[in-house]
């Protein structure tokens, strides 16, 4: 970890400081699931109050390969992606 010195003067003894740097975390919020009996309501309450748009289409997701995803047999998802 990189640290940085500084140097103090106290009388006739020179006394140095280290500290050490925290490493820099670069990190970017890039996604939330909701969950919601009614997705459509939620949805239009985001894009009203916060101004959201809808992207891409809408979704509606369903069969095995969700079913073997989520562990849960007849699952689906319906939605859409609001930025």
């Amino acid at each position: 970890m990189p640290t940085k010195a500084r140097t103090r003067q106290q009388g006739a003894v020179t006394i140095i400081v280290e500290r050490k740097r925290r490493p820099r975390v670069h990190m970017k919020y890039v996604h939330t699931n909701l969950i919601a009996n009614d997705w459509q309501r939620l949805a239009a309450f985001y894009e009203r109050v916060f101004g959201c748009t809808r992207i891409g289409p809408e979704r509606d997701l369903r069969g095995a390969a969700l079913d073997a995803a989520t562990g849960l047999k007849g699952a689906r998802l319906r939605g859409v992606h609001l930025t």
